[in-house]
Order: structure tokens, then C-alpha cells, then sequence
């Protein structure tokens, strides 16, 4: 048998080591989320496949529990005490141990208060429960109103206002925002006008493109394109401001809803729509590309994603390439 010769053998391996790098150095900003819950998954998939797919670094399901699927070891989980009925002593108790695997030390706090349909609660009703939020240790979101949080008498400012009279903790705002897909660079208005008036770190907890208008015998006239084009301004709008920390699209839409159907990120068999795969792509980047970006910095050491989702197991194809030089290096010499 011809040996390979050592400067050959050397290339081979280096070749090989570059390839297995390029592949380990994919990284997924830390700002992108998914808002999903725990029921309402396509069949096909589990939450931790949907998570997966869509490149995100963290997840919430709008409850205290982490999807029971798991989630991928990128995927952080941030519970939410969604209103005055979440809060028992098993679940504060629960929250209260820091530190638990998969799980930031955050909590987000009442969902769409403002809504009689939603949490329903006054801005008092809140501050006066909001002790026991304070209680947990975590740092704290404020409760996400579904109107407009900067408004000079919104239900956020009136509850801000007693929070702050009370000294009480909120570390960051949760905002929502839904409307028509041209009105993106209103939506990062918004943003911007929340963080001038709050003073304090922006989380997007739910949003996307939506016409409240439409009904089920007159559909949304929009479509992907129209949505994909407010992604791309939001999306990218959010992660080029500094005081956003995160933010969460809402996932759980049905590709055939006549509100915002065209916004729908999974297909009904679980496989990604086009805005899905838009948003799966965006907020990742090439370790070697990334240029320092600090909003692009949590690495996927696991496993190669792509806008669909695949996986090729890197530890794998590392123990591949120490087998493969072994086996050389003994035929050879």
C-alpha cells in the first residue's frame, strides 16, 4: 500500500478541522425569540422541533412550566405569571429556586391586563399583587398591555406611576403590537417612544403583521410577501437598537386565519412558511463573519442550523475526524 505523504496527510486534516470550525462557529442572537404555547403544536412536531427551527435563543408558552418536549440546548425558557390565578404557593415557591437548568432568572408579568379577556386586571389590582412577583428573586418584565404603552394615560403608565410611588421592581417593559404590515417603522416608533418614556430595556413579547378588519368571509387582502417585508424592517429594527433586549414573534398563528394568516410562521404540518424561514435566517450569523456585533453572540455548539432547521451533530463529526486521522496515521505508519 502507497503511504500518503506527511505534508498530504497534514492538509487533509487541517482541510478537515477548518470545515468542522466553520461548522461550530454558527451563532444566533440572544435577543430572538418565539412565543408558543405548550398545546397547539402541529402533530408532525414537538415544541423543541418547532424551537429549533426557527433559530430562536429563548421561548416562553405564556405559563411557569417549560414545554415538557424540551427545548434545544440553545433555547433558554422565560416563565410568565400570566394573571391574579397564577399566583399559588406551589408556583411562587417553584420560581422562587434560581438558577434551574434551561431557565433565565426572569419572570414576565401579567399578560394584556388592559383586556377583559386577558388578565383583566387595574393597574392598582396589579401593584397591589406584584410583591409576590417580587418575592421569586427574578428580575422582572412588566405586565404587557395589548394598547398602546406609551400613551400619556395607557393602562402601563398608570401602573408605572403607582410602581414607582411603591418602589417597587421592574426591571424592564414587555410591549405587544399588532397592526398592518406597511405600518412597520410605526412599530419600531412605538418602541422607541416606550424606551424614550420608560427609561428602561424594551422587551417585545408578542408581535406581528395583522389586519383587524378582515373576517372570516373577507380575508386579510395581504400576503407572505406583505408580511416578509415587515419582518425584515421590524426584525432588523430591533436588533440594530442597543436597548432591546429581546423579542418574541407570535408563532401559534394558523396559516389560515383571516386576520393575520399571512403572518404564519409554520404550516399546518409544522414545516416553515416562507416568513418562517425568513425569521429563522435572520439574527444568525458566522462566528468568523459577525464583526464583533454584540447583538450576535450566543454560539450553537451542538449542532448546525440552517433557515430550516437541520442538525449535523458537530461532537459527532469531531469524533469522525479523530477516527478517521487515527486510521490513517496506522495505515500509513
Amino acid at each position: 500500500m502507497t503511504k500518503l505523504p506527511l505534508s498530504v496527510l497534514c492538509t487533509l486534516c487541517f482541510t478537515l478541522f477548518l470545515f468542522l470550525h466553520s461548522i461550530n462557529c454558527l451563532v444566533i442572537s440572544p435577543k430572538k425569540g418565539m412565543a408558543f404555547p405548550n398545546s397547539g403544536a402541529p402533530q408532525t412536531n414537538s415544541y423543541k422541533d418547532l424551537a429549533q427551527s426557527l433559530n430562536v435563543a429563548w421561548c416562553y408558552n405564556w405559563g411557569n412550566s417549560a414545554p415538557s418536549t424540551g427545548l434545544p440546548s440553545v433555547t433558554s425558557y422565560v416563565p410568565q405569571i400570566w394573571g391574579s390565578g397564577s399566583i399559588n404557593n406551589a408556583t411562587m415557591t417553584k420560581l422562587a429556586n434560581l438558577n434551574q437548568q434551561g431557565m433565565d432568572n426572569v419572570l414576565l408579568g401579567f399578560n394584556e391586563p388592559d383586556l377583559s379577556e386577558q388578565s383583566n386586571l387595574t393597574p392598582q389590582q396589579a401593584v397591589n399583587l406584584w410583591p409576590k412577583l417580587m418575592e421569586t428573586k427574578r428580575k422582572l418584565g412588566s405586565p404587557a398591555m395589548a394598547g398602546y404603552a406609551p400613551s400619556t394615560d395607557s393602562w402601563l403608565s398608570q401602573f408605572m406611576t403607582l410602581a414607582t410611588t411603591s418602589k417597587l421592581q421592574v426591571d424592564f417593559i414587555a410591549v405587544h403590537w399588532y397592526g398592518t404590515p406597511q405600518y412597520g417603522s410605526s412599530f419600531l416608533q412605538m418602541v422607541d417612544e416606550t424606551y424614550k418614556k420608560y427609561k428602561l430595556p424594551i422587551w417585545v413579547t408578542e408581535f406581528a403583521a395583522a389586519d383587524w378588519s378582515a373576517t372570516a368571509s373577507k380575508p386579510a387582502p395581504y400576503t407572505q410577501k406583505d408580511a416578509i417585508n415587515f419582518m425584515n424592517v421590524t426584525v432588523r429594527g430591533l436588533l440594530e437598537r442597543s436597548y432591546v433586549e429581546r423579542f418574541s414573534w407570535f408563532a401559534p398563528i394558523n396559516p389560515k386565519d383571516p386576520i393575520m394568516g399571512f403572518s404564519a410562521v409554520f404550516n399546518e404540518d409544522g414545516s416553515l412558511t416562507e416568513v418562517g424561514k425568513l425569521y429563522a435566517s435572520l439574527g444568525v450569523s458566522n462566528d468568523n463573519n459577525n464583526n464583533g456585533n454584540p447583538a450576535i453572540s450566543k454560539k450553537v455548539s451542538t449542532s448546525t442550523r440552517t433557515s430550516m432547521g437541520s442538525g449535523v451533530n458537530v461532537i459527532s463529526l469531531n469524533v469522525l475526524m479523530i477516527i478517521l486521522a487515527l486510521f490513517v496515521l496506522i495505515v500509513n505508519y
